[in-house]
């Protein structure tokens, strides 16, 4: 099931890329993306978790700040540098600079954390970046500096919500993390975002319904 979910959370992830672009080339701001996807989740989220398991929603004390920080870091910095690098860069380019995260999380695992990497991880890294060098097909690319600077943004805090987000499972679950982290973000980007300008009409004037991939 773990394999099933990690493809799963793959295919997500990348047709994700491309409906955001379209997103923001049909007028909304990176920001207004940002909005809407960490309400969006923490809405879905917070649906399941109740029907499930209310239990969950209660939280230690203790785990608090840790959930602050990884809501606005690990998920609403996420979220917006993504956003801003896309806005900006090829989805290809900026996911292929974002998945450095997983070669950050292998090198703070080994030289900080002393957990054994294994040489076999090492390998599988390698070919990620490389497969995806491949189809972004970088060296046929301009790429935009401050755009390539969100992309590395977002490698550095997608990393912090795999270190920090992994060592809380071990005592919340997976849906309770993911809807108050979602709902922190969505608070923290809340006076920023002009959240209320969103309307039907701006999806039918920016023509983001008839849009095609």
């Amino acid at each position: 099931m773990g394999y099933f979910y990690a493809l799963l959370a793959a295919f997500l992830f990348g047709a994700n890329g491309s409906v955001s672009k379209v997103i923001i080339e049909s007028g909304f701001s990176a920001l207004q993306l940002t909005q809407m996807r960490v309400l969006g989740a923490a809405v879905i989220s917070g649906i399941v978790l109740l029907i499930l398991d209310r239990r969950s929603f209660r939280l230690p004390p203790r785990q608090w700040p840790v959930i602050v920080v990884l809501g606005v870091v690990g998920v609403g910095l996420l979220q917006a540098t993504y956003a801003f690098a896309i806005e900006l860069l090829p989805v290809g380019i900026a996911l292929l600079l974002e998945y450095l995260a997983v070669l950050i999380v292998a090198l703070v695992a080994f030289f900080f954390f002393k957990e054994k990497v294994h040489i076999r991880l090492w390998i599988a890294i390698a070919l990620v970046i490389a497969g995806l060098i491949a189809v972004a097909e970088i060296w046929a690319s301009t790429l935009n500096p401050v755009g390539v600077l969100w992309a590395l943004g977002a490698a550095v805090t997608l990393a912090t919500y795999f270190l920090v987000g992994e060592r809380q499972l071990k005592v919340i679950s997976p849906l309770a993390l993911s809807f108050w982290t979602m709902a922190v973000a969505t608070l923290f980007w809340a006076p920023f975002s002009s959240w209320w300008t969103f309307t039907a009409r701006n999806l039918h004037h920016r023509h983001l319904l008839g849009r095609k991939l």
